[in-house]
């Protein structure tokens, strides 16, 4: 019988995740520094058929309870808000955030001339592969689609 999530987050091997998540973070909130709050260890991402515990830690976060509370409700906002952009409006939204991380230097952009791109949020899925390195930093890779034959 398959287990709720509920359950799954009682495993011993999310509560060990779960606890080496807070160590790393000195058992403060990421988002506002606060030790004095129940903590929660948030996924930033939901990768189907996953359990908890098998996450890497770059897409797991230590948050207070309030910053939980807020970073879920913008999570499900973004949803709604992409659930009804066409296509073309999702990808300048994708452009707006990769211009985001860029400046926040979350991105490193293997070949300058791709910056306009980036920031205009055209096409992305045609000229750029993301990549995610180790340390948590997005890489934008230029390559040649079909399109530009």
């Amino acid at each position: 019988m398959k287990k709720t999530y509920a359950e799954l987050l009682k495993d011993p091997r999310w509560q060990k995740k779960r606890l080496e998540i807070m160590e790393v973070h000195d058992f403060c909130c990421q988002e506002c520094g606060r030790s004095d709050l129940t903590l929660h260890v948030h996924h930033t991402v939901y990768q189907k058929g996953a359990n908890p515990w098998e996450y890497e830690n770059k897409y797991l976060r230590c948050y207070c309870e309030h910053c939980h509370e807020k970073a879920e409700e913008i999570r499900q906002d973004l949803q709604r808000a992409l659930g009804v952009l066409p296509i073309r409006g999702q990808r300048f939204v994708m452009g707006y955030i990769l211009g985001l991380l860029l400046d926040i230097g979350r991105i490193k952009v293997l070949y300058e001339d791709v910056k306009a791109d980036i920031d205009i949020g055209y096409g992305l899925k045609d000229y750029f592969r993301v990549d995610s390195l180790p340390d948590g930093q997005i890489t934008l890779d230029h390559f040649k689609s079909d399109k530009s034959k």
